[in-house]
């Protein structure tokens, strides 16, 4: 557990506290951590491979679904993460 926090801390420390949302929404006034939730079904292919995927990065499933979010947020912004 010690080796993937120290993983997980070395990837995601040089990203920046804030991530400006996109210019077609603008950011509250004021922060209110509030939040929301959006359902969504798998098909059971797609959640095999995504099982397979996790069990082979010994992961979790939420850490995979994760990176796959951060991905697509990251994807096009310009920023090289692997610049380091």
């Amino acid at each position: 557990m010690k080796r993937r926090s120290e993983y997980w801390r070395r990837a995601l420390g040089a990203l920046p506290a804030v991530l400006e949302p996109p210019a077609d929404r603008s950011r509250a006034a004021q922060q209110d951590f509030s939040g929301g939730y959006t359902e969504f079904a798998l098909n059971e292919v797609l959640a095999a491979q995504l099982s397979a995927l996790t069990w082979r990065r010994e992961t979790t499933l939420f850490m995979t679904l994760e990176a796959g979010t951060g991905a697509v947020v990251w994807s096009g912004r310009g920023i090289d993460r692997d610049a380091e």
